[in-house]
């Protein structure tokens, strides 16, 4: 560091200390210059009545890293802007935002690649047990600063649509039940690698029901996913899932648990190299207990299956067994 910055070096031999220390050769110094071990934040908002107006600036070095988040994604810096209000006594909720982030911050990278996306959201219910309407859109890009035929040049553009909407019918019991429906679609188009064009379609479709309280509830739900790439022929699979969860208290601090999940992915006989065909399925029962007001345990035991027809040595069984305690903080 002091011969890059223009300084004679530290007449310092490390091995001199070895006995003293542990020379770890393949620890990331900690270098200040040009902030690539920091990471840094600024955040502000301003409320008038039901509008929120929030901006945030952050600045993630490469070689920055925090045990208390390991899944921080590192080397970026960019700022966010967001608009959110309700109207109509709070019925319709409305918000829009920008952002944007590059990364290379220590310029080591052979290009510098810059994501930019802009998006809108509408959701409105009048009343906790109405009906409910949601609605959002998204644009985004991903390009990065080689030519146009260079290798490795992206100018990826994507746009995303989603609306979804939930209808209250007849009470099952103690539960007040919902029919939810969700439909999504989304596409992705690079014309510099055009291998990469996408398209996927997401259909949900379930019941989802809760007590007053909402100490008790369940959900039953049907997905399909459709995802394809558009310039190569055939190049398609549909992700069909079921999902069934169940929460049953049955006691003031215990609550009962069983969950199920259900996954196949089938593609065209013309797929080839790209198609998929497998099975994946989940049980698990258990339970939670409200150890104090801000912490829980919560225990899951079953199996885990998977079966694949074009691989079958990938095929597994699993018996699961979990144990977490949560604590808020």
């Amino acid at each position: 560091i002091m011969e890059a910055a223009g300084y004679d070096p530290l007449d310092v031999d490390p091995s001199q200390f070895e006995e003293y220390f542990t020379i770890n050769a393949s620890m990331i110094p900690l270098d200040p210059r040009g902030l690539t071990s920091l990471a840094q934040q600024a955040r502000a908002s301003l409320r008038v009545g039901s509008n929120i107006l929030t901006g945030e600036w952050r600045s993630i070095g490469g070689s920055y890293y925090t045990l208390g988040y390991p899944a921080l994604i590192r080397d970026r810096r960019g700022f966010r802007i967001r608009d959110s209000f309700t109207i109509l006594n709070d019925a319709l909720a409305l918000a829009g935002g920008f952002e944007t982030d590059e990364d290379n911050l220590d310029a080591v990278k052979p290009a510098t690649t810059t994501n930019t996306a802009a998006y809108a959201q509408a959701s409105w219910q009048a009343a906790p047990r109405s009906a409910s309407l949601v609605a959002s859109v998204r644009k985004g890009s991903r390009t990065n600063n080689l030519a146009a035929a260079a290798t490795g040049a992206q100018d990826e553009s994507t746009t995303a649509l989603s609306l979804g909407v939930g209808l209250p019918i007849a009470q099952v019991g103690a539960f007040h039940t919902r029919l939810n429906l969700n439909a999504s679609a989304v596409a992705r188009t690079d014309p510099s690698n055009t291998t990469v064009n996408s398209r996927d379609r997401y259909y949900l479709a379930g019941f989802q029901g809760e007590t007053d309280t909402r100490a008790s509830s369940y959900n039953v739900m049907y997905g399909l996913n459709t995802t394809s790439l558009t310039a190569i022929a055939n190049a398609k699979t549909d992700f069909h899932r079921a999902v069934a969860n169940v929460r049953y208290r049955v006691a003031p601090r215990v609550t009962a648990t069983l969950d199920g999940t259900v996954t196949a992915a089938r593609s065209p006989e013309g797929a080839g190299d790209l198609a998929l065909e497998y099975d994946r399925r989940e049980l698990l029962a258990g339970g939670e207990y409200e150890w104090t007001a801000a912490s829980f345990v919560t225990l899951n035991a079953g199996v885990v299956s998977y079966a694949d027809q074009r691989f079958p040595t990938r095929n597994t069984r699993e018996l699961v067994t979990r144990i977490v305690l949560h604590r808020a903080f």
